[in-house]
């Protein structure tokens, strides 16, 4: 198990290739190396399948880009369930300087959703790929938790997400 925090725009406006145009937003991340999940992995006694990644709910909507290499974002909603992924863009700096607008999108369409995730209790459990395309899987956290169905939409020209 972990616990993340997120945190808005942690540096302010940076110029340097990897940051320029893009809020600074990282996720900070408690990683629990002594709970028995943690330790079989690292033994590689515990192999997660790529099917319970393929098979869980998706938080952010995305569509193929008609023969293009980035999905467009057409927003975030949190399924009713225990576990979820968050889809993250495969190269984050190649998106960012082929469709800034689109990398700006899903760096806003991440933080809203994560955010909101964070704050039912959800936390991050791991980091998968499947079919070339990057997760985080989220598991509901233990007790009770209130979920309220959200969702924002994006428009279609990929510009910063809007409540609806």
């Amino acid at each position: 198990m972990s616990r993340a925090i997120y945190i808005v725009d942690v540096y302010g406006q940076i110029r340097d290739e990897l940051n320029r145009g893009l809020p600074t937003d990282r996720l900070v991340v408690d990683w629990w190396i002594d709970d028995s999940r943690v330790v079989a992995r690292a033994e590689q006694r515990m192999r997660p399948s790529p099917r319970a990644v393929e098979n869980m709910p998706d938080v952010l909507v995305t569509r193929q880009n008609d023969g293009g290499p980035y999905r467009h974002l057409q927003g975030w909603r949190v399924p009713d369930a225990d576990e979820v992924r968050l889809e993250l863009p495969f190269d984050l700096l190649r998106l960012k300087e082929d469709d800034p607008e689109l990398a700006v999108a899903w760096r806003h369409a991440s933080r809203e959703a994560l955010l909101h995730l964070f704050a039912q209790g959800f936390v991050v459990k791991d980091v998968r790929v499947l079919d070339d395309r990057p997760f985080y899987v989220l598991e509901a956290g233990h007790g009770e938790r209130e979920v309220k169905r959200t969702e924002r939409l994006v428009d279609a020209d990929a510009a910063p997400v809007q409540n609806t």
